[in-house]
């Protein structure tokens, strides 16, 4: 083996050290930024989506745009051990695109079923202009958002993670499903790179807004784009080939390599633009694309 895409977040650090001893190429689509990941010990290591640092620049960029009044956010996500290494990084980036924090990060079990208890612990932060839920499933957000607004909190729910506002509002129901957007593609829509809706036509969907999820396709597209530009199959001249490259085609456009300062490995990680959509009074909308640029 001399090539390997996944597995995706903290499972990444069981497999790491299997790939990093046989000089392995490993690129996966998620990342929690715990250590073990992506990071000096794994310089083998890429990441091929935008990730959770990718994905809280382009959901910070997206809360700029549907609420330019909106100065305070409150955090809530899992706590999935990666609270410690995550949040320091994302605060550092509210902090940049001009936000405050309201109140600490409510974290929650990945195993939790009754997530009232999450919704009171929100609505008692009077001052949080944006509920910002980072990592978490869809069942996170639907029943969060659902807990909010039974408790008449009208505040907006941007989930950085990217299940479909349909499949939110099965979870919240109809009433709750407004004022919530998720980094979600919409078949077919303005802006659409050609190679995402021809995935979506070949997987033969009849759901006009399926969980449409390309984490993994798009860390493959890059490597075998990199490989190409390496004209070598061999990992350590494909490594060196993608240090040096600043951008590639990829399934989502175009990515950009970056990653420098977040994961002290020279343009292991890509960022690349990410759509997504809306709830607004029952209704999934069509939010457009947004830029991640470079991430740092």
């Amino acid at each position: 083996m001399k090539f390997a895409v996944g597995p995706q977040g903290f499972f990444a650090t069981a497999s790491a050290p299997v790939f990093e001893e046989a000089k392995v190429i490993h690129v996966s689509g998620f990342n929690t930024c715990q250590p073990g990941e992506l990071d000096a010990s794994t310089p083998y290591g890429f990441l091929g989506f935008n990730g959770s640092i990718g994905a809280t620049i382009t959901t910070l960029k997206v809360i700029k745009k549907e609420y330019p009044k909106a100065k305070k956010i409150l955090f809530v996500t899992a706590d999935d051990g990666a609270i410690p290494y995550l949040m320091p990084r994302v605060k550092k980036l509210v902090a940049q695109y001009g936000f405050a924090l309201a109140a600490d990060t409510v974290p929650f079990p990945n195993e939790m079923e009754d997530f009232s208890p999450i919704a009171a612990r929100v609505n008692a932060v009077k001052d949080a202009d944006v509920v910002f839920m980072l990592n978490g499933s869809p069942v996170a957000v639907g029943l969060v958002a659902k807990g909010l607004r039974s408790l008449g909190n009208n505040t907006p729910v941007v989930h950085s993670g990217v299940p479909s506002c349909q499949t939110i509002m099965d979870i919240s129901g109809k009433d709750a499903a407004n004022d919530i957007i998720s980094m979600s593609i919409t078949p077919h829509a303005k802006g659409n790179p050609a190679l995402l809706d021809e995935i979506y036509d070949r997987s033969k969907s009849a759901e006009p807004n399926p969980n449409f999820y390309a984490l993994v396709p798009n860390s493959l597209w890059v490597l075998t784009r990199v490989i190409q530009a390496a004209n070598s199959l061999d990992p350590a001249v494909v490594k060196a080939k993608w240090e040096t490259m600043d951008k590639v085609d990829c399934l989502y456009g175009t990515c950009t390599f970056g990653g420098d300062a977040t994961y002290g490995l020279k343009h292991h990680a890509v960022g690349h633009p990410q759509a997504y959509q809306k709830l607004v009074k029952g209704k999934v909308v069509y939010g457009g694309w947004v830029d991640v640029g470079r991430i740092p």
